[in-house]
C-alpha cells in the first residue's frame, strides 16, 4: 500500500509542477494583455488562446486526479475565456483582474496540495470567486459577436445563432481554421508527437496486461483515459483521422469499463492494431507529413463490426466536454475523496509526460526539467574537450621534473572536479531500459499468436540505465534475438508437452550492471541450439572444414552470427534468411560490446549482450609499441606480465601462444600487424598485456606500459585511413594521437590464423 501512495504523491507533484509552470507563463501573458489594453492596442488572439489552454489543461488533469474544487474553478474561468475568444464579449480590465485572481488562487491551491496532497482544508474561498466569474459570464453572454475583422473570433456557427437555450454544440468552442493556424507552432506539434507516442506506449502495455487479466478495471480505465487524452489532443490540433479512430476505440472502451461488455482477445488484438495505425500517423506528423491514416474508412467499419458499436453516433473531433459531461465527471469525482481517487488513477496519469520546473523544495521529491537531447550531446562533447584540456595541463612536458607542490595540488583538485563533471554529464544521458523492454512484450505477443505458441515474456532489471547512444544501438539486436527465441527457440505446445515441458514457453529478458558494463540477457527454455545441424550448415557454406567438426561449443555457437547463416528449414515472413544475427554482432561491436551465447540442446538458449555504460569517455591503459601509442579499456585488461621461455607454446599453424596457469592465450604482435617494425623480437624482451575478451582472452606484446588515463573517444581522422583492429583514437595531453584497439576484431584475426 505504501508503494501506491508514494506513486500517487509523485503523480500529484508532477501535476503541481506542470501547472505552476503554465500559470507563471499565463500570468506574464495576462500582464502583457493589460498593458496592451491600457495603451489602446489590439488584443492578440494567440494570448487569449494561451490562457484558455492553461485553464483547460489544469481543468482536465484536475478532473482526472479527482480535485473537484480546482476542476470547477478552472471550468468557469475557461467558459468566460471561451466567450471572449468566440467574440461574444470584448476583453476588459475586469476580466484580466479576475483571471489574475484565478491564477493566484490556483497557485495557492498548488502549494496547499504540495504540502497536504489533498484539497481539504484549503483556506481560500473558491465558491465566492467562482460565483463572481459566473456573474461575469451571465453579463457578457448576450453581447453580439464581434466582426470578422478580429481574426475570425466572431465567426458564427449554427449553435451560436440560437438566442435562447444553450445546446451541446454551443458549449463546445468553435475551432476554426484560422484559430488552429494561429495556435499550432512547430514546438506544439513536436510536443504533441512526444505526448502521443507516450500515450500509445502506455496503452499498448496496459492492453497486453489486460489480455491476461480482462477483469482488471484499473487497466481498462487506464486505456480509456489515455485514448480519451489522445483523442482530445488530436481534436485540438484538428487531426481528424486520429481523432475519429480514437473516438471509435474510446466508445468500445467506455462500454467495457461500464460493464456492458467484456473485452475479448480478438477485440484487444484489434485495438492493438489500431494503435499501430495511430503510431504510423504520428510518425508521419513527426516527419513533416500530414497525420493521415490510410484506409481509415475500412478501419472504422471493421471496428464497428468487431466492437458491435451503434453506428448512429457521430464521431467527435473536438476534445472540449459539454456542461453535462463536466457535471457528470464532477459527480463521479464526488463519489470518493480526492486522495482515494488519485491513488486509484495512478496508473492512468503516469503515462503523461510532464515537464517539472522548480516550485518549492520537497524532502523526498526531485524536481526535473526537460532538456533538448541536442543540448545534452553538445554538453557531452564539451565535457570531453575539458577532459582533454585537463590531461594537457596535468601531463604537460614543461612541468616534468619540477617540484611544484602548489601546482600539483591545484592539478589534483582540477582532476577531481573534471571527473565529477564527466560522471554527472554521463548520468544526464542515462535512460532506463524499461521503455525498450516494454516494447518487446508486443513483439513476443504477436509472434506467439502468429505461430500458434504460448509464450510468457518475463522482464527483470528494466530500471537499469544506459547511455542514450548505447540504447539506440541495442534496439535492433534485441529485436533479432527475441525473434529468434520466439520463432526458432520456443516449441509449439504439443511439442513441449511431449518433452515434458509446460505448454507455455518462457523467455526471460533481464539487465544488470556488472562493473563498467551492462549485461542484457535473453534466456529461453525452448529447443536450444543444435550443434550438429549448425556444423553441417557451416560445412555446407564453406565456413569450416572437416577438421573443425570437433571445435568447442563456444565457437560452434558463434557460427550463427556469420552473415547469411541460418538453419531454418524454410523461409518465413519472420525469419529464415540469415540476415538477423550478424546484425546483432555488428551493432554491438560498434559500441565496443560483445555477444556471448550458451545453449543446451532441448533445454534452451542464453544470449548475453555485454555493452559499455557509455561510449564517449573511457578509462584506458596506455601502451607504447615502437613510437606508436595504443590504448585498451582498463576494464578489459586482466593482467600484464613478462613472459619467460617456459611459458611459450609452439603450434603447428604458426600462431604464438603462451601458457599461463594452465590456460592457453594467443599472442598478437602489434609490431607486425601495423608494420611498425620488421625486426623479430623475442617475447621475453617485451611485456604481454592479457585482456579478458574472447573465450580465452588475447595477449598483446608491447614495449612499455605508460599508465592509465581517461580518454575521449573520437573517430579516426580521414588522413589516417582505415587501420586494422583500431576502433577510434584519442588526443593525449602532449598532443599525440593514441589509437584505441578494437578487441573484438583483433580476437577474430587471431582465431583465423
Amino acid at each position: 500500500m505504501s508503494n501506491i501512495l508514494n506513486d500517487d504523491k509523485e503523480i500529484l507533484i508532477d501535476f503541481i509542477n506542470e501547472s505552476n509552470e503554465a500559470l507563471e507563463k499565463t500570468e506574464l501573458v495576462l500582464l502583457g494583455l493589460e498593458e496592451n489594453l491600457s495603451a489602446g492596442g489590439e488584443v492578440d488572439e494567440n494570448d487569449i488562446n494561451t490562457i484558455f489552454r492553461t485553464f483547460h489543461s489544469i481543468k482536465g488533469s484536475a478532473g482526472f486526479i479527482g480535485l473537484v474544487g480546482m476542476n470547477h474553478l478552472t471550468h468557469e474561468a475557461e467558459t468566460l475565456l471561451d466567450n471572449i475568444r468566440k467574440g461574444k464579449t470584448n476583453l476588459q480590465k475586469t476580466h484580466i483582474d479576475i483571471f489574475l485572481e484565478v491564477s493566484d488562487t490556483l497557485m495557492m491551491m498548488m502549494n496547499h496540495l504540495h504540502e497536504n496532497f489533498s484539497e481539504e482544508g484549503f483556506p481560500g474561498d473558491i465558491d465566492e470567486l467562482k460565483q463572481r466569474i459566473i456573474k461575469l459570464i451571465e453579463e457578457t453572454a448576450p453581447v453580439a459577436p464581434k466582426d470578422k475583422s478580429r481574426g475570425g473570433a466572431g465567426k458564427k456557427t449554427k449553435s451560436s445563432a440560437k438566442s435562447s437555450g444553450k445546446t451541446k454544440e454551443e458549449e463546445k468552442p468553435a475551432v476554426t481554421d484560422s484559430m488552429v493556424d494561429a495556435l499550432i507552432s512547430p514546438e506544439l506539434v513536436k510536443q504533441f508527437v512526444v505526448d502521443a507516442s507516450e500515450l500509445l506506449d502506455g496503452m499498448e502495455q496496459d492492453l497486453l496486461a489486460l489480455e491476461k487479466a480482462p477483469d482488471t478495471m484499473e487497466l481498462i480505465e487506464s486505456v480509456f483515459r489515455n485514448m480519451h487524452s489522445l483523442k482530445g489532443n488530436a481534436g485540438f490540433f484538428n487531426y481528424s483521422d486520429i481523432s475519429q479512430v480514437c473516438h471509435q476505440a474510446e466508445t468500445f472502451l467506455d462500454m467495457v469499463r461500464s460493464g456492458n461488455v467484456q473485452a475479448e482477445s480478438n477485440q484487444i488484438s484489434l485495438i492493438l492494431q489500431v494503435l499501430d495505425f495511430l503510431r504510423i500517423a504520428i510518425e508521419n506528423l513527426d516527419n513533416g507529413k500530414p497525420p493521415v491514416i490510410s484506409g481509415k474508412i475500412g478501419l472504422l467499419d471493421l471496428m464497428t463490426d468487431v466492437f458491435a458499436l451503434d453506428t448512429t453516433e457521430e464521431p467527435e473531433t473536438n476534445e472540449t466536454p459539454s456542461k453535462e459531461e463536466v457535471k457528470r465527471a464532477a459527480e463521479e469525482n464526488n463519489e470518493q475523496k480526492p486522495e482515494v481517487k488519485a491513488v486509484k488513477d495512478a496508473t492512468q496519469v503516469k503515462s503523461k509526460p510532464v515537464a517539472k520546473p522548480s516550485v518549492k523544495p520537497h524532502s523526498s521529491m526531485s524536481d526535473v526539467i526537460r532538456v533538448d537531447v541536442e543540448k545534452l550531446n553538445k554538453l557531452m562533447n564539451l565535457v570531453g574537450e575539458i577532459v582533454i584540456s585537463e590531461s594537457m595541463v596535468s601531463h604537460n612536458p614543461d612541468l616534468r621534473g619540477l617540484e611544484l607542490e602548489s601546482v600539483e595540488k591545484s592539478i589534483s583538485y582540477l582532476q577531481k572536479n573534471v571527473r565529477e563533471l564527466q560522471e554527472l554529464a554521463t548520468a544526464m544521458r542515462m535512460i532506463p531500459l524499461n521503455g525498450l523492454f516494454s516494447k518487446m512484450k508486443r513483439l513476443i505477443r504477436d509472434l506467439a499468436t502468429k505461430n500458434g505458441k504460448k509464450i510468457d515474456l518475463i522482464i527483470n532489471g528494466g530500471e537499469t540505465e544506459v547511455d542514450r547512444s548505447v540504447l539506440e544501438h541495442i534496439s535492433d539486436p534485441l529485436v533479432h534475438i527475441l525473434r529468434n527465441s520466439a520463432d526458432h527457440g520456443i516449441e509449439v505446445p504439443e511439442a513441449r508437452k511431449k518433452r515434458g515441458k509446460t505448454e507455455t514457453g518462457r523467455i526471460e529478458l533481464s539487465a544488470k550492471q556488472v562493473g563498467g558494463e551492462i549485461w542484457i540477457v535473453v534466456e529461453d527454455d525452448g529447443n536450444g541450439l543444435n550443434r550438429e545441424k549448425i556444423l553441417n550448415k557451416a560445412l555446407e557454406k564453406g565456413l569450416i572444414t572437416e577438421n573443425d567438426m570437433d571445435m568447442p561449443d563456444e565457437k560452434v555457437w558463434n557460427l550463427i552470427f556469420q552473415p547469411g547463416f541460418s538453419t531454418a528449414d524454410q523461409v518465413s515472413d519472420i525469419s529464415g534468411r540469415g540476415v538477423g544475427m550478424d546484425v546483432v554482432v555488428r551493432n554491438v561491436e560498434k559500441i565496443r560490446g560483445r555477444v556471448e551465447v550458451d545453449s543446451m540442446d532441448g533445454k534452451g538458449t542464453r544470449v548475453n549482450l555485454r555493452i559499455p555504460l557509455t561510449t564517449a569517455i573511457v578509462d584506458g591503459m596506455l601502451m607504447r609499441v615502437e613510437e606508436t601509442i595504443y590504448a585498451i579499456p582498463t576494464l578489459d585488461i586482466k593482467e600484464s606480465l613478462q613472459v619467460g621461455d617456459q611459458h611459450v607454446v609452439d603450434l603447428m599453424d604458426g600462431q604464438e601462444v603462451i601458457k599461463i596457469r594452465e590456460q592457453l592465450i594467443p599472442i598478437l604482435r602489434l609490431h607486425e600487424l601495423h608494420e611498425l617494425s620488421f625486426k623479430a623480437k623475442p617475447l621475453s624482451e617485451g611485456i604481454v598485456v592479457v585482456t579478458e575478451k574472447g573465450p580465452q582472452g588475447i595477449g598483446f606484446l608491447v614495449d612499455e606500459i605508460l599508465g592509465q588515463q581517461q580518454l575521449v573517444i573520437k573517430p579516426l581522422p580521414g588522413y589516417l585511413g582505415n587501420i586494422r583492429g583500431v576502433s577510434g583514437c584519442a588526443v593525449l595531453g602532449n598532443g599525440e594521437i593514441c589509437l584505441i584497439l578494437d578487441l573484438s576484431n583483433l580476437i577474430k584475426m587471431v582465431e583465423v590464423k
